[in-house]
């Protein structure tokens, strides 16, 4: 056997990988990933489990010799390329009764939680965990979101201690990059209360269920919106959601704009009387605030936070996230009927472009829901906000605040200060996560399969990449009024 020299330098450059990982909570573990083309398309090993990487010339074959697997043997040309880095934690659950797939949105099944967090996390291990179901329209595709519920709060993965985590699908984004844009932007700009992401590879009782995204569950709780024990008492977070609201969420439709209004947290007091009158109180602190939102002038600016909001539907703008027109998975709080607040910002894998159904109406040049499936994806020059059937009225809530001077003003001195201060650092975070996803991202698209064309939208980091470069230089121009509107 001739040892190839590309391939000899592979345990080398694996001891150098662990001491150049970026620290987190302990070093990287470095493991070689290698690319080939075949339907399992990817090997990965701890490199301490390598004994020899080499080829054989005049077989044409490359071998990797694994410490109990033995050789390792693929068609020099087969493959494609390989790396030496970290690999992202990998999370095992075993169920108490076996399960090939949760099956259920409301019914928890129970079974214990194994962390392996290879050297960048501590390893848990025989954590009782409770799991379901997640999610309205991504609840029907082949790869589930998930909910995870524990007796008392963990700290996975470097998160602040939690009793809930949400484990993210990203189906419809094969990039897996969407979420992690808007929360990173999100993260520049300060925009409060901004979920932690973590990628993670999942198994269930074995079996790999691919790449996901560990993130907080959104609420008033440590790990999401973290308030004092004496605000959380006189708080509520509100939803705007037109998906079927459970009745403990006690859903309305606000008296001005007919929005579509849950309450999802926190928990009502047991006494009826209480909790009625609990309810009610939280129903007319909003629908306050959204009254003087109608009226217009100055008084909307006593109910609403401006900064909260101009860094909130900026986050929405720069992946031009239409699900504020609907609206959909839109959150804002207030404490004791003061100010509301907006945030956290969630769910934007159904962005940058990639809703099918948004489209102009009529030859007014007015843009709302229309088309049905199939129609031409929007591009990075859409406004993000419209006026049409849109399902909820959030477009003209939205609008009636952004036209307003005291918001445009404010609102550009945010985004010149993000565009001349940290856009850089943005691209910076943008290529290092790419990179750390390379591997689980891999992973992800042996097992999955796609039905739809729409599913072919922006898969890559590269086309995400130049999509977002090209909104940033249409929202740069204020003659487009930064996006917003057309």
């Amino acid at each position: 056997m001739k040892l190839n020299n590309i391939f000899a330098t592979a345990l080398m450059l694996g001891s150098m990988a662990a001491a150049s990982a970026p620290a987190t909570a302990q070093e990287a573990d470095p493991w070689m990933h290698l690319y080939y083309k075949n339907t399992n398309g990817l090997l990965s090993f701890p490199m301490e489990e390598i004994l020899q990487i080499g080829a054989d010339s005049e077989e044409g074959n490359v071998i990797v010799t694994h410490a109990d697997k033995g050789d390792i043997v693929l068609p020099m040309g087969n493959v494609l390329k390989w790396s030496i880095g970290a690999n992202v934690p990998r999370l095992d659950i075993t169920t108490d009764s076996y399960i090939y797939e949760v099956t259920s949105k409301t019914d928890y099944v129970s079974g214990k939680l194994k962390v392996s967090g290879h050297g960048l996390f501590e390893d848990l291990d025989d954590i009782t965990v409770l799991l379901r179901g997640r999610g309205n329209s991504t609840w029907s595709w082949p790869k589930k979101a998930y909910r995870m519920k524990f007796e008392s709060k963990q700290k996975l993965c470097g998160f602040k201690k939690a009793k809930n985590y949400v484990l993210l699908a990203n189906y419809m984004d094969r990039s897996l990059m969407r979420n992690f844009a808007a929360y990173k932007f999100g993260e520049l700009i300060e925009q409060p209360w901004i979920n932690h992401i973590q990628p993670v590879d999942v198994y269930l009782n074995g079996g790999y269920k691919g790449s996901y995204m560990l993130t907080e569950k959104v609420g008033i709780n440590a790990g999401s919106v973290d308030l004092s024990t004496e605000d959380e008492a006189m708080a509520a977070l509100y939803e705007l959601d037109t998906n079927t609201a459970d009745y403990d969420e006690h859903p309305f439709t606000s008296t001005s704009y007919s929005l579509p209004v849950r309450i999802k947290d926190p928990d009502v007091p047991e006494d009826y009387t209480m909790a009625a009158n609990w309810v009610q109180t939280r129903k007319n602190w909003f629908n306050a605030m959204e009254t003087a939102v109608k009226n217009g002038g100055d008084e909307m600016w006593d109910y609403v936070d401006l900064e909260s909001l101009v860094r909130y539907v900026m986050c929405f703008n720069i992946a031009c996230n239409q699900e504020l027109n609907h609206p959909k998975s839109v959150y804002l709080y207030t404490v004791n009927g003061g100010k509301f607040e907006f945030g956290p910002i969630w769910d934007f894998d159904w962005a940058y472009g990639f809703d099918p159904m948004y489209t102009k109406t009529d030859d007014s040049g007015d843009w709302g829901w229309g088309g049905g499936w199939g129609t031409t994806y929007p591009s990075y020059e859409n406004p993000l906000l419209g006026t049409g059937d849109n399902e909820g009225h959030g477009g003209e809530f939205f609008l009636a605040m952004c036209r307003t001077e005291r918001f445009l003003t404010r609102y550009a001195e945010v985004w010149n200060d993000f565009y001349t201060n940290h856009i850089d650092e943005f691209w910076a975070a943008f290529e290092e996560y790419a990179e750390t996803i390379e591997p689980t991202s891999a992973a992800d698209k042996v097992i999955l399969t796609y039905s739809s064309t729409y599913h072919e939208y922006l898969t890559t980091p590269e086309a995400l990449r130049e999509w977002l470069q090209n909104r940033f230089e249409y929202i740069n121009n204020p003659d487009n009024n930064y996006g917003l509107w057309q």
